[in-house]
């Protein structure tokens, strides 16, 4: 893949969080947040989408991701790595 295909395909999570995130922003006041279901998928997502942006390795203490890069740190990898061509 190139390297323009790498950031897109992996930038694509975060960003499905985010627009999820974003979506679910406009319903916070909504009356069909009643039992506040759409507050907890809003927070939901709006974490997901901070803790897989931010450029990390997780801490060893984070269970099964512990040792893996964040989809933000594979990002950044990926854009400051030189040779290829995009």
């Amino acid at each position: 893949m190139t390297k323009l295909q790498r950031v897109i395909a992996t930038s694509s999570g975060p960003l499905i969080s985010a627009f999820f995130t974003f979506i679910f922003y406009f319903f916070l006041h909504h009356p069909i947040n009643k039992y506040y279901l759409i507050t907890g998928m809003f927070w939901l997502n709006f974490i997901q989408f901070v803790m897989t942006a931010i450029p990390i390795i997780y801490p060893k203490w984070w269970g099964p991701y512990g040792g893996y890069s964040s989809d933000g740190y594979k990002i950044l990898k990926v854009s400051t790595k030189k040779g290829d061509v995009a």
